[in-house]
């Protein structure tokens, strides 16, 4: 026989509590239902449960949810998730369901592209990304960068004499040995501290719980 469609009621004896569903398929396929909540109850206790076909529908599956949508619809809002296992009586496949599922796409998307930047996509960030691999930054866009972590605004002028400055020096066996005594000081002072992304203050770890 071919299949066909049908809505069915379950009753849990145990907690006199109901079911609504439906089925496109045959009525001995095994099949229980798509609540979760419900199928565990019926996988402890199966004897609790007893299954009654409401009505058969040999058309469409959207004539079947269209009769389905009428069972649903007579159930209560407050005997959701009490009376019966249904959580939602609205229509399913329904242009108003479709539509609010249309809304949280288009919403998910809006989030990730605000994640991503303005008007980039993943792709076109990806294009940036190894366009730049293998470039030697220059000194100027390194201080603009070290000085943007720190906070500090400089001016392009004050930029290019600081980077002048420093173009062309070589430090002496000492100054290296200073700063790799600093360096370890600073080591061993920063053991155990996070550091913000975007900045150069040590959060403790009380204080990134506490935000």
């Amino acid at each position: 026989m071919e299949k066909y469609g049908f809505v069915y009621l379950w009753y849990d004896k145990k907690h006199k509590r109901y079911y609504i569903g439906c089925r496109w398929g045959k009525e001995n396929d095994g099949y229980i239902c798509s609540s979760t909540w419900m199928k565990q109850g019926y996988k402890h206790r199966p004897q609790d449960f007893k299954r009654r076909i409401l009505s058969r529908i040999y058309t469409t599956r959207k004539d079947l949810l269209e009769e389905e949508h009428k069972w649903l619809s007579k159930i209560k809002n407050e005997e959701l998730g009490d009376r019966y296992y249904n959580l939602n009586n609205h229509h399913f496949g329904h242009w108003s369901t479709d539509n609010y599922k249309r809304n949280v796409v288009i919403q998910k998307a809006k989030g990730n592209k605000n994640r991503l930047g303005d008007h980039k996509t993943i792709e076109e960030r990806q294009k940036i990304s190894n366009s730049l691999k293998g470039r030697k930054r220059s000194l100027e866009s390194i201080e603009k960068q070290r000085m943007k972590l720190l906070g500090k605004k400089q001016s392009p002028e004050s930029i290019a004499k600081r980077v002048a400055s420093n173009t062309g020096k070589k430090r002496t066996g000492q100054a290296l040995e200073n700063m790799k005594i600093v360096g370890k000081k600073m080591g061993q002072n920063n053991k155990g501290k996070k550091y913000n992304k975007f900045n150069v203050i040590t959060l403790s770890d009380d204080n990134i719980y506490r935000g």
